[in-house]
């Protein structure tokens, strides 16, 4: 009977995968084929990392065994809005579970791999992505902001519209393309004479026509509180889902990176 809910294989879900270990890559191959998963494997942390810096993932699969899987775990935590996404360990002994358990992870599996585990603990990462999806919704804004482009030591201002904005970022149209990863403070009043709100994010992706997407990565409490209180108030047509400036694929696609 079909419910109607979203499931494993119709989420969109992607994952980025640290894992070098053939056996474990085998089982969860095997998994996320069924679900139609598409997964991201590095096979050494310095991949893992260069990928995280390149694009967008829902999920992370930390095998605990490999060398530097607890700082690939602590620098998952400093993507701003992304630390609240899923990170999911796995290791071979107790004291290496115990030391997982200590970071930032939300589940933590056992090796060798079960499958069933595996699927069971999926079920629950999307329940807790779903969550956050419904979260990230954003809304329509269309206002003058003042930006401020940090590159080093150097900084330039200039204006720009905020096109959308939710917590967790903002689509913004400027004049000239924004370089890509690179830190970019926003100031603007969602409303004539309210509040002054003042966030800092990279940019995250950019088009021709000048288009570009801002993760925020710090939110001070102050201007989420006005920005929680704004959204709350808006007008629910003005509401849009989030998406990427890239199209989902279709199916499960496996990369696998060694750098």
């Amino acid at each position: 009977m079909n419910t109607g809910r979203p499931t494993l294989s119709d989420s969109g879900t992607t994952a980025l995968i640290l894992c070098a270990h053939p056996e474990s890559q085998t089982t969860i191959d095997h998994v996320f084929g069924q679900h139609n998963i598409k997964s991201h494997i590095a096979l050494t942390s310095w991949a893992a990392r260069k990928m995280m810096m390149e694009r967008e993932f829902d999920l992370m699969i930390v095998d605990f065994d490999e060398p530097e899987a607890a700082e690939m775990v602590d620098a998952w935590c400093q993507r701003g809005p992304n630390s609240s996404k899923v990170v999911i360990v796995m290791g071979t002994s107790s004291e290496t579970l115990k030391l997982a358990r200590q970071k930032h992870c939300h589940f933590v599996m056992q090796k060798p791999l079960n499958g069933l585990v595996i699927v069971r603990t999926l079920k629950i990462a999307f329940s807790v992505l779903m969550k956050k999806r419904r979260a990230d919704i954003r809304q329509t804004a269309n206002v003058k902001t003042l930006a401020i482009l940090r590159d080093g030591n150097a900084t330039k201002d200039f204006p720009l519209t905020l096109v959308d904005i939710s917590m967790g970022g903002a689509c913004v149209k400027s004049n000239a393309l924004l370089p890509l990863q690179k830190q970019l403070d926003l100031a603007f009043r969602l409303e004539e004479g309210g509040e002054l709100i003042q966030l800092t994010g990279k940019v995250v992706w950019c088009e021709p026509n000048g288009f570009a997407g801002v993760r925020f990565t710090a939110v001070p409490p102050k201007a989420a509180k006005a920005l929680n209180r704004w959204m709350d108030s808006s007008d629910l047509a003005g509401v849009v889902p989030v998406v990427t400036s890239q199209e989902q694929s279709q199916g499960q696609v496996r990369a696998v990176y060694r750098i």
